[in-house]
């Protein structure tokens, strides 16, 4: 089989790929495995793909983008592209594997696909729209990035968009240095908002020169040499802090980090070769960076958080790289990597949201709610399910109309709006709308069935959080407490015993209001049985703490008090 794997980001996602493509070579040991990363990126994965045996193709993004931005030239510019992608068409490679995850190779994904080719990874409709025909795809669209609750790392979800499960062999990738008494540290980022002041690492690197007698090595790109430059003049005269910024190969930076004790800097490729070499790294890391998605992995390495890079304090670095260096555990709060994942450190969080995101993904459990106030977005999340099964149901029955689908159109308005205001219901609704997406063009009526049956999964999802019958309670309790007030025994006597007889509960608090109740009425005391149903029945429906199944019965007859 010859597989296509397409990697068109910077060099810390090429890192990341990595460890899958060695998984390919390994469950395809005869294969054909062909890699296609940018021309500027592609030394990150020249040594390794030799040594695979993996045919490395390096898109050359300044050549065809030239004639757009000099001589608006947009023909010459599709004819370089086609002119390189055309051995690549002629391939007819059986498998295509994008784990770019942007338009532009969904598009160039389209364009490889043979017509009998195992897809994988974004590519496009017949009509142009975003097509993503597998399901590790589909969750990185619906739940991956900052902000998002996604806790799964980017290498594992490159390797189940591949295909393929990776083993400890997966990471070896440098052979075995002796280890030297010193430490990398990376003082620069991809981005402004990941990169730590220059000022703040002349604190940290004064104090670790004076509590580490080894040496630091300070490296980085050409891009940071006016960084490491202004960060050296303010040390002075730390004769062991070697400034090698700018001055290396990539070989070279394998090198050191494979030989040295710690890697400390923000969310960069120093930091995603330490996990392919085994050396542990102390990361700083901000609000713009999920390290839980490209954190280090190598365990025993930490993370020290703050919203704003500036905000993480210079003694917290160095405390913790000495700690880390001593052996010693942390010296205050942070997330360490133990087991191979994250976990906080002096910290206590609630992972609802993290645990939802699993359920709807995985066989796990939906997690207990977690707060005592009502799931009030899983109610607007029913409601808005329900609206829509009702209209789905009547263009079943009539077909279209304007009204139908005015309401349609506003179910689908109403969707985003809650997404932005209720954080626990904004994954489901991640997982609704991308699974919409995926539906693609198809016949009218089977993409109405399509969209009812998915509609119906939504409608049980948030039915997990918001029971409706709780509701349906709640309206009864008021009607037979205003009866009762007015001693309008004869007409609240069906719907006392509909309240008695057909709820079921598993708690001790819940049957003591039960007793009390039905003490209340056998004295005739109709007032405090008023009291009872519209003061304590409402608070131990609303404590979550039971189990509540009404009989059909009960929502068929009561429907009215609802409304």
């Amino acid at each position: 089989m010859a597989t296509l794997v397409i990697q068109l980001a910077r060099f810390g996602d090429i890192y990341q790929t990595l460890p899958t493509l060695k998984a390919l070579r390994r469950t395809q040991p005869d294969g054909e495995i062909h890699l296609l990363v940018r021309e500027r990126f592609a030394e990150a994965a020249e040594d390794v793909a030799r040594d695979l045996d993996v045919h490395l193709h390096k898109f050359p993004t300044a050549k065809i983008l030239k004639p757009i931005f000099i001589d608006k030239g947009e023909s010459e510019a599709l004819a370089e592209l086609e002119a390189f992608l055309k051995p690549l068409k002629d391939r007819r490679f059986e498998r295509v594997i994008n784990l770019s995850f942007s338009p532009f190779s969904s598009y160039l994904t389209q364009e490889l696909d043979s017509g009998e080719a195992e897809i994988r990874g974004y590519t496009r409709f017949d009509d142009g729209y975003l097509a993503i025909p597998d399901d590790p795809s589909a969750y990185f669209y619906a739940q991956v990035g900052i902000g998002k609750p996604n806790r799964f790392h980017l290498t594992s979800i490159f390797a189940s968009v591949a295909g393929v499960d990776l083993e400890p062999g997966d990471w070896r990738f440098q052979e075995a240095f002796e280890k030297t008494d010193s430490v990398i540290v990376h003082l620069g980022a991809s981005q402004a908002a990941k990169t730590y002041p220059g000022e703040l690492w002349v604190t940290v690197l004064r104090d670790l020169h004076e509590k580490f007698s080894g040496r630091v090595i300070l490296v980085g790109n050409t891009a940071e040499i006016g960084l490491a430059t202004s960060v050296m003049n303010g040390l002075g005269d730390a004769e062991r802090v070697e400034n090698r910024v700018g001055r290396s190969s990539l070989a070279d930076l394998w090198r050191w980090i494979a030989e040295s004790r710690l890697v400390i800097g923000a969310d960069s490729s120093p930091m995603q070769i330490a996990s392919l070499t085994g050396t542990p790294v102390l990361n700083l890391s901000c609000a713009s960076v999920s390290f839980w998605e490209t954190g280090p992995l190598v365990n025993g390495s930490r993370v020290l958080v703050a919203a704003e890079m500036d905000q993480i304090p210079p003694a917290r670095i160095t405390e913790e790289a000495i700690a880390m260096l001593e052996g010693r555990g942390p010296e205050g709060e942070c997330v360490i990597r133990a087991r191979d994942e994250f976990c906080w450190h002096g910290r206590s969080e609630s992972p609802f949201l993290w645990q939802l995101v699993k359920a709807l993904y995985t066989e796990s459990d939906f997690p207990s709610w977690p707060n005592s106030t009502p799931a009030t977005g899983f109610q607007r999340l029913f409601e808005v399910a329900e609206l829509a099964l009702l209209q789905l149901e009547q263009w079943r029955k009539s077909g279209p109309t304007p009204t139908i689908t005015s309401i349609l159109a506003s179910v689908d308005d109403i969707l985003v709006k809650l997404r932005e205001l209720d954080e626990y219901s904004a994954p489901v609704i991640d997982w609704f709308q991308c699974q919409r997406l995926r539906m693609g063009p198809a016949p009218i009526e089977k993409t109405l069935e399509a969209t009812y049956d998915l509609f119906e999964q939504l409608r049980t999802i948030a039915q997990v959080y918001y029971r409706p019958e709780l509701k349906v309670l709640l309206g009864l309790t008021r009607s037979v407490a205003a009866k009762l007030r007015e001693f309008d025994i004869e007409s609240a006597s069906a719907d006392i015993e509909i309240l008695l007889n057909s709820t079921k509960v598993e708690n001790s608090p819940w049957a003591s209001v039960l007793t009390s109740l039905k003490a209340a009425l056998e004295r005739k005391d109709f007032i405090e049985a008023a009291d009872i149903l519209e003061y304590d029945f409402p608070e131990q429906l609303h404590g979550g703490s039971m189990t509540i199944s009404c009989e059909s019965e009960l929502v068929a007859n009561h429907s009215a008090s609802d409304t």
